[in-house]
């Protein structure tokens, strides 16, 4: 189940090979955790996802109020009967059209949720190991900042790191 753009969606979302997020990662997202019918830090989330969608030009819509947002996220959950807590993705995107440059810079979003075992953030009291991934860097630049759909090297680098195959585990213990 997914809100997409506003419509409460039972089955996943399928979108075109013509989507400018799966085409060229023209996208920003935001990932929030919901305790108790409540999102976390949701201003701070809003904030720097329009911060975001400014800086690479994408225009916000009037009705992206942080009480209409909220409102959306908050009824996903509720649909999904998620009452203890939850993992939301909120992810915007440009919409169809264009190759490099876009046709327009009108945007969609679709929200994720899925629920959550533990309410409350753990601290694993085990040993680990800390390495260093040197084959790629992040470079120092305002986009570096920003929680884009391109995730190349994150990805990479949690590869490298042999990162648990079952993210669902790791997240929920």
């Amino acid at each position: 189940m997914v809100n997409f753009n506003g419509d409460i969606l039972d089955s996943e979302l399928q979108l075109t090979f013509s989507n400018r997020s799966f085409l060229y990662g023209d996208g920003v997202f935001e990932t929030l955790k919901v305790v108790d019918n409540k999102i976390l830090f949701f201003e701070d989330h809003y904030f720097r996802l329009l911060a975001s969608m400014r800086i690479i030009r994408m225009q916000i819509p009037m009705s992206f109020t942080l009480e209409y947002l909220e409102s959306q996220i908050l009824a996903l959950v509720s649909r999904q009967n998620i009452s203890n807590s939850a993992r939301v993705r909120l992810t915007v995107f440009r919409n169809e059209g264009g190759y490099y440059s876009p046709l327009d810079n009108s945007v969609s979003f679709v929200i994720q949720a899925s629920e959550l075992q533990n309410k409350l953030y753990s601290i694993q009291n085990e040993s680990f190991e800390v390495d260093l991934y040197k084959d790629f860097v992040v470079t120092k630049q305002l986009l570096s900042t920003l929680k884009t759909n391109n995730k190349i090297i994150q990805i990479t680098a949690s590869i490298f790191s042999g990162f648990p195959k079952n993210l669902e585990t790791f997240f929920n213990e």
